[in-house]
C-alpha cells in the first residue's frame, strides 16, 4: 500500500503542485493521466490525486475570472456545452438526480477541465503543444499499466480503477482503454518505422486491454483517415501502410474465430463476441430494453437517475444488475444514456455537439496551412473514434469527447478560423466569436 501511495499519489502530486506554479501547460500532463486508483489516500476514503489536481483548476479558473479579470473567447461549440452543463445542473436542482456524490463531482468537472483548457490557450496559444502533451499522458498511463500488470502481487488489492481482472474465456484490463489514441497519433504524426512501430504498440495495447469497443475505434479512425486525406490531396495515400495493418486485422480475427479453443485468456472476449455477440454484450440488450421502457413515458425530458449503490442494496425491491445499470443512467451507451435522462431534448443537443466539432474539426484541416492542419485531422479523428466509442460506453452528461479536445477545437475555431491560408477574411455571421464575460 506504501509503494502504491508513492507511485500513483504522492510522486505525481508533488510534479503536478510544481508543474502548476512553474509551467501551467506541463501541469495539464499530470491532470490528464489516468491514474490507478486506491481504496483510500492521506486517510480519506475515495480521495485520488486527480481530486486535488481539480481544486487547483479552481483555483486558476477563479484566479483568471476574478482576479485578473479576463475573458474567455468561446465559440458556437462553447456555448452549446455551457447550455448542456445547464441542463445538467437543472436537472440535478430539480430533485432527478440522485446519483452518488463521487459521479456529480466528476461530471461538473467534465465542463471545468473544458473552461480550465480553454484558458490556458488563450494564454499560451499552442495547440500542437497541448496535443503533444495529451498523448504524453496516455504514454505515461499505459507505462503505469505496465508496471501494475507485471507486478500484480504488489498492486492487486488497490488498482480497481484499472480494471484488472480475468475470468473464465476473458480478459480485462483497463489501464490501455486510450491506447487507441497513441494509433491515431501515429497515423496522422509519425512516419517511416516510427510509425509503423507505435502503431504495432498500440494496438497490441488495445487487443490486450480485451476493449472490443477501443480495437473498432481504431479502425474506424484509419478509415475516415484514408478518406478525408485523399480528399484534401486528391490521391490515395497512405495505401502501403494501410493494407498491411487492414490485413493483419483480418488475420487476427480469421484466427481466432478457427482457433477459439486454442487461445490465450487476453483474446477469449474478442472470441466470444464472434461466436456469440448477444451473450458477448454481457446483458447490454436487458438493460437497452428496460431503458426504453422508460424513456417511452418520458421522451420529452428524461426520467429520474437512481443512485447505483442505493438500489443495488435495497431490501424491498430486488433489482437485477440490468435495472441498476437502467436505471442509474449508465446502459454502457452514452446515446441512449442521455436520451433515457435528458429525453429527446438532451439527446438532440449531444448529437449536435458531436456533429459540430466534427465538421468544425474537419473545416480547419481542409483549409489550414501546413504548419496547423495535423493537429486539426488528429482531433477529427478523435472526435469521429469518440463517436464510435459512446455505442458500447459513456454515460450521461457526457458528449463523449473527452474535454481538453473540446477545447483545442473550440480555440482552433475562434482564433485560427480568420488565418485560413494565411489570408484575413471576415467569416460567415454564424461563425463570428463569441466573446463571453464571466465576471
Amino acid at each position: 500500500m506504501i509503494l502504491f501511495d508513492i507511485v500513483f499519489f504522492y510522486i505525481p502530486l508533488v510534479l503536478g503542485i510544481y508543474y502548476f506554479f512553474k509551467d501551467i501547460k506541463k501541469f495539464s500532463i499530470f491532470l490528464l493521466i489516468n491514474y490507478a486508483s486506491g481504496v483510500s489516500m492521506l486517510g480519506i476514503p475515495d480521495l485520488f490525486v486527480r481530486d486535488i489536481f481539480h481544486f487547483f483548476v479552481i483555483i486558476y479558473l477563479i484566479d483568471y475570472f476574478l482576479v485578473k479579470k479576463k475573458k474567455l473567447i468561446f465559440d458556437k461549440g462553447g456555448k452549446l456545452l455551457s447550455i448542456f452543463f445547464l441542463v445538467f445542473i437543472s436537472h440535478l436542482i430539480a430533485g432527478q438526480n440522485n446519483d452518488m456524490l463521487r459521479t456529480i463531482f466528476n461530471k461538473f468537472f467534465l465542463f471545468f477541465d473544458f473552461l480550465f483548457f480553454i484558458a490556458i490557450l488563450e494564454k499560451h496559444e499552442d495547440i500542437k503543444i497541448m496535443v503533444d502533451y495529451s498523448i504524453i499522458a496516455v504514454v505515461v498511463s499505459s507505462v503505469f499499466g505496465i508496471i501494475v500488470y507485471l507486478f500484480q502481487d504488489v498492486f492487486q488489492s488497490t488498482v480497481y480503477s484499472y480494471i484488472i481482472f480475468s475470468y473464465r474465456g476473458g480478459f480485462r484490463f483497463g489501464a490501455f482503454n486510450q491506447a487507441y489514441m497513441l494509433f491515431i497519433f501515429s497515423l496522422v504524426f509519425l512516419k517511416g518505422t516510427s510509425k509503423l512501430g507505435l502503431s504495432v504498440f498500440s494496438i497490441a495495447l488495445t487487443i490486450f486491454s480485451g476493449n472490443r469497443t477501443s480495437f473498432f475505434m481504431i479502425v474506424v479512425a484509419m478509415l475516415f483517415y484514408f478518406l478525408i486525406q485523399s480528399k484534401k490531396y486528391n490521391s490515395k495515400i497512405e495505401l502501403t501502410y494501410m493494407m498491411p495493418v487492414v490485413l493483419a486485422i483480418i488475420i487476427f480475427f480469421s484466427y481466432i474465430q478457427n482457433n477459439p479453443k486454442s487461445l490465450p485468456v487476453y483474446f477469449g472476449r474478442y472470441a466470444l463476441m464472434l461466436s456469440d455477440p448477444i451473450k458477448a454484450g454481457g446483458g447490454r440488450i436487458e438493460t437497452y430494453n428496460l431503458a426504453w421502457e422508460r424513456i417511452q413515458t418520458n421522451f420529452l425530458f428524461g426520467n429520474r437517475i437512481e443512485n447505483r449503490k442505493v438500489i443495488s442494496k435495497s431490501r424491498r425491491n430486488k433489482f437485477s444488475n440490468a435495472q441498476i445499470h437502467a436505471f442509474s443512467g449508465y446502459m454502457q451507451n452514452g446515446y441512449l444514456a442521455n436520451l433515457y435522462v435528458y429525453g429527446i431534448v438532451g439527446l438532440g443537443l449531444m448529437l449536435y455537439i458531436i456533429y459540430y466539432y466534427y465538421n468544425k474539426s474537419k473545416y480547419l484541416y481542409l483549409n489550414l496551412n501546413r504548419d496547423h492542419n495535423k493537429s486539426f485531422l488528429f482531433l477529427n479523428l478523435i472526435v469521429v473514434s469518440s463517436a464510435v466509442w459512446g455505442l458500447s460506453g459513456g454515460a450521461y452528461l457526457s458528449v463523449l469527447i473527452e474535454p481538453h479536445f473540446l477545447a483545442l477545437i473550440s480555440f482552433g475555431i475562434s482564433t485560427q478560423y480568420f488565418l485560413i491560408e494565411n489570408r484575413v477574411q471576415t467569416p460567415p455571421n454564424n461563425t463570428v466569436p463569441h466573446i463571453l464575460n464571466f465576471n
